[in-house]
Formats: structure tokens, C-alpha cells, sequence
């Protein structure tokens, strides 16, 4: 064994040069498909924890097609069945309820056209990072104040168009669920978020008051969920999806679609560039491993000649 090492060591090192390029080309491509790899997942792993921690959350309920088809009337109307079923799961972390409407905005003389979201104040904050995003003023209560107005978050975007700051009061008009004109007075908690960000043009409002606004009674449109695990998401979706077979269970993959379409499509091209990248240093190693038995022939004869086995060369 010995022998066969010191036959080795020196076969390596006959040519320095040619071995020195074909370690290199196996190290290089080594490091650029790890590199590629890890850049990849952990962009799109920041990616996902971004959006499911701002809105989306793991899984979500909504009734029939809600998710693809967003009417007003399309509520989960029995909502304590549902909170009984995943208050009975260990893997969900957190949940919240939401409601959702266009509306039109007034303050003063100017109006914006906006998204109004009910959420609930303290399972919101538990959900998502929305609270984190607080640019001024306070996080809604809940409760009316002094005065008997609802607190209301606007975002940065839309409180700047209608040109209102914590404390200003504005108008919603809205369609309720019952086909009436929705309107009411709020005041200004806070804004969230930056003109760029993604609640820049929503108007969030406590879960009543939403739900007293849109006459939605105690219905709602949407449950957030947050599991302990996100690798989880299909398989607890589909547990949940068997014990609520009237509502519609979606793990984020189907919640973000487009995104996780797009995401899995760069992922297989990105394997197909890596493809060939390895098979490049497969040739490189290949042809330094073809030079070095074709250039040694006759040692290899000479090496027989003296009873060298079969397998002993080859190796």
C-alpha cells in the first residue's frame, strides 16, 4: 500500500502545472455553485420571511374563492368554529382575522381612492410586523376615544395626498355588505409604513369598527395564519383545509402564486447554468485523467511485465 501511495503522490505531481489547473477548476466550481446556491435560497428565503411576516402570514382561510375573485359578501361567517379548530393545533404559532373594501377617503378638500383593512389590534401585532412599521403617532387601540371616534393607521402615501397628520379626522364612503352606503367619521392614529412600501395607499381600521362600517356583523374575510415551522405550510393547509371543507385553506405558495411560480422557475434555470458549469470541470477532469494514461503506456506495460495485477494499475 505504501508503494502504491508514493506511485500515486508522484503520478499527481509528473505534471505540476496540469494538475495545479484541473484542482483549480474543480475548486472554482465548487465555490461558484455553492456560492450560487446559498446566494439564491437566502435571497429568496429573505424574500419569503419578508412578505409572510408583513401580511401574507404561512396559510390563510378565506371562503370559496375569495383569494382569486375578492367580493365583499364572501365572509367567513362562523368564525368561532374556525378559532376552535386552530386553537386546537400546536403548530400555529399565531393567528389574526382581517376584513378588507375599497373605500373613498375625504379630509378637508382633498379625497384618495384607498383600501380599507379591519384588523384586529392585539392578534394583528402577534401576526405580522405591521405594528413594526409604525412612522408616527400610536398603534389603534381598539376603543373609541373621548371624543367617540375610531383610531385609524393611515399610510404614509395616502396620508400625505389627503395631507393629514395624528389627530386629523377623516371621511370613509364605502359599499356595505348589505348593499348601503357605508360612511363614517375617524380620527388619525398614526401612519405606517413609507411612500414606497406596500401599505403606503391602505387605511387600516380596528376589526369592529371595520366590521360596524361595512355591516359585516362579526363576519369576516380573511384568516392570517403564522406556524412555527414555514416548511410546514402545504401540510398543515391541508390538515386544516380536511377539518373546514366549507372554507378555502391556502398555504402561502398558492396565496403568493405569481411569486412562487417565478421563484421556482429562476431556481430550475439557475440548476440548468450549475449543469453545466459541473460538467465543464467533468471534461477538464475527464481529459487531464486521458493525457495521463495515454502519455504512460509503457510504464503501465512495464508495470504488468513485473506481475502487477490488473486492478493494482488500475488503481
Amino acid at each position: 500500500m505504501g508503494l502504491l501511495l508514493r506511485l500515486a503522490g508522484r503520478n499527481i505531481l509528473r505534471q505540476k502545472r496540469r494538475t495545479i489547473l484541473t484542482g483549480m477548476s474543480i475548486a472554482g466550481g465548487y465555490l461558484l455553485c455553492a456560492l450560487s446556491f446559498s446566494m439564491t435560497e437566502g435571497s429568496y428565503n429573505n424574500a419569503i420571511r419578508i412578505f409572510t411576516g408583513d401580511r401574507t402570514g404561512h396559510i390563510q382561510i378565506h371562503d370559496d374563492d375569495y383569494l382569486r375573485r375578492p367580493r365583499i359578501h364572501k365572509t367567513i361567517d362562523d368564525m368561532a368554529a374556525v378559532a376552535a379548530v386552530l386553537d386546537a393545533e400546536p403548530h400555529i404559532q399565531a393567528y389574526t382575522t382581517r376584513v378588507f373594501a375599497p373605500a373613498l377617503s375625504y379630509a378637508g378638500h382633498n379625497n384618495a381612492p384607498t383600501q380599507v383593512i379591519g384588523i384586529d389590534p392585539v392578534r394583528e401585532k402577534a401576526t405580522s410586523r405591521l405594528a413594526q412599521k409604525i412612522a408616527s403617532g400610536t398603534w389603534p387601540t381598539g376603543d373609541r376615544d373621548a371624543d367617540g371616534y375610531y383610531g385609524a393607521l393611515l399610510g404614509e402615501s395616502i396620508a400625505a395626498t389627503l395631507e393629514v397628520g395624528v389627530g386629523d379626522e377623516i371621511i370613509l364612503i364605502s359599499q356595505g355588505a348589505d348593499g348601503s352606503i357605508a360612511n363614517d367619521l375617524y380620527r388619525v392614529a398614526g401612519t405606517v409604513g413609507t411612500r414606497s412600501s406596500a401599505e403606503r395607499n391602505n387605511i387600516y381600521l380596528p376589526l369592529h369598527a371595520a366590521q360596524e362600517f361595512l355591516t359585516l356583523g362579526t363576519r369576516v374575510h380573511e384568516v392570517a395564519i403564522v406556524l412555527d415551522d414555514i416548511t410546514l405550510a402545504r401540510e398543515e393547509a391541508a390538515k386544516l383545509q380536511g377539518e373546514l371543507p366549507t372554507l378555502t385553506v391556502s398555504p402561502w405558495q398558492v396565496v403568493e402564486e405569481t411569486f412562487y411560480k417565478s421563484m421556482q422557475s429562476d431556481k430550475a434555470g439557475n440548476r440548468v447554468t450549475l449543469s453545466i458549469v459541473v460538467f465543464i470541470v467533468f471534461i477538464g477532469v475527464l481529459n487531464t485523467i486521458l493525457m495521463s494514461v495515454l502519455e504512460r503506456t509503457r510504464e503501465f506495460g512495464v508495470l504488468k511485465a513485473i506481475g502487477s495485477r490488473p486492478g493494482t494499475v488500475l488503481l
